[in-house]
């Protein structure tokens, strides 16, 4: 599989324009790989005001399209691009 390792910086600034599949290295040290945005408009509005931006300073808030739920991955995790 293809992926590109980026910064977090940087995907975090992909998710609020688009959907992009990614990957991050869990605290357990898995990896996992979603499908996500922080795009308000692709998110259902329903959920929208779940939505909350950042939920710690070390986290990374985003809607899973798979899951169809918001998870997060630490600011400090390895990240890339699939």
């Amino acid at each position: 599989m293809y992926y590109s390792q980026t910064t977090v910086s940087n995907l975090i600034n992909l998710l609020d324009e688009n959907v992009a599949r990614f990957q991050f290295k869990k605290m357990d040290g898995s990896i996992r790989t979603a499908l996500g945005t922080r795009n308000e408009l692709l998110i259902p509005k329903e959920e929208c005001i779940n939505m909350i931006d950042d939920i710690s300073p070390k986290s990374v808030v985003f809607w899973d399209l798979e899951e169809k739920a918001f998870r997060s991955f630490s600011k400090n995790a390895e990240v890339s691009v699939v």
